[in-house]
C-alpha cells in the first residue's frame, strides 16, 4: 500500500515503491512531505500544541519552534544531558509513532520517548533510541499507546547542545 501525505491546503501526494511502508516513509521524509497534516492516514497532532522545555538558552530558538512546522526553526537545549522537550495534546488520544527532525550536528547519542495521560505525569517510556540516525528519526510506538503529553528525553548530545527542528507525534486517523 503507498504512503500518502496530504497538504494543508488539500494538494495529495502519494509516494510508490515495491510496497515497503519503511522505504515509503523514507522517500516522504527526504522530500519534507511528512511535516504537514497527515502521513499515511495519521494526524500530527503536535502541530501548533502548548510545548514546554527543561531549557531554552537561546531567545530564538524557544520550544514553540520545535511545532511550528517550519523546517527553519528550531528549539536548542543548554549543553547538558537529560533535556527534556515536552508537547501537550490537550486531551488523552491514541498515538502510533514520534518523529524527530534534528539539526544533524546537534543531535542526541540516545533518547526516550516518554507518555504521560495526566497533565503532570506520571511518566511512562515508551520507546528508548539508542543509536538515532541524527537526522530524521520516526519511531513507531507500541500498540495501544495513549497519552495527553508526550516527551522527549535527551541523553548526551553530539555536539554542544540538542537541537530539535520538528517533533511530530501522530494519532490515528479516523476510520469510520
Amino acid at each position: 500500500m503507498p504512503v500518502n501525505a496530504t497538504f494543508f491546503k488539500g494538494t495529495q501526494y502519494v509516494v510508490r515503491s515495491e510496497g515497503d511502508r519503511d522505504r515509503d516513509l523514507g522517500l516522504l521524509v527526504a522530500k519534507r512531505l511528512a511535516t504537514q497534516a497527515f502521513v499515511d492516514g495519521s494526524v500530527n497532532v503536535a502541530a501548533g500544541r502548548p510545548v514546554n522545555a527543561s531549557s531554552a538558552p537561546d531567545q530564538t530558538r524557544l520550544p514553540a519552534k520545535a511545532v511550528d512546522r517550519d523546517w527553519s526553526t528550531e528549539w536548542r537545549s543548554r549543553p547538558a544531558s537529560g533535556e527534556w522537550l515536552r508537547v501537550g495534546l490537550g486531551e488523552v488520544m491514541p498515538v502510533d509513532m514520534v518523529v524527530v527532525r534534528w539539526n544533524p550536528s546537534q543531535a542526541a547519542r540516545s533518547y526516550q520517548i516518554q507518555v504521560a495521560d495526566a497533565a503532570s505525569g506520571p511518566w511512562t517510556t515508551v520507546a528508548t533510541v539508542s543509536d538515532p540516525t541524527g537526522r530524521d528519526d520516526a519511531i513507531d510506538l507500541p500498540a495501544g499507546t495513549t497519552a495527553r503529553q508526550v516527551r522527549l528525553v535527551g541523553g548526551q548530545p553530539r555536539a554542544n547542545n540538542l537541537t530539535i527542528r520538528e517533533l511530530e507525534v501522530y494519532s490515528p486517523g479516523d476510520d469510520t
